[in-house]
């Protein structure tokens, strides 16, 4: 799978597996972050893995809550 490049950050595209997870930086509003941190926390588990569960739960990724897009392991 072919990702473009951004209008900022990375200039040039990248080629990753299809079943790839990729790490990208985002800024997000502070209310939305203080309950990503807090679901975190009371989960145990890291921020990623809670966002790649709520997208999965929106209907925005494929395969299970648990996993993420192509069933790869989300930390």
């Amino acid at each position: 799978m072919e990702i473009p490049s951004a209008h900022f950050g990375r200039r040039a595209y990248r080629v990753v597996p299809d079943d790839a997870i990729v790490r990208v930086e985002l800024r997000l509003p502070a209310p939305f972050v203080a309950k990503l941190s807090a679901e975190s926390a009371k989960r145990g588990c890291s921020m990623s893995h809670v966002m790649t569960q709520w997208l999965s739960e929106a209907g925005l990724f494929r395969g299970d809550a648990s996993r993420g897009a192509g069933g790869a392991s989300v930390t």
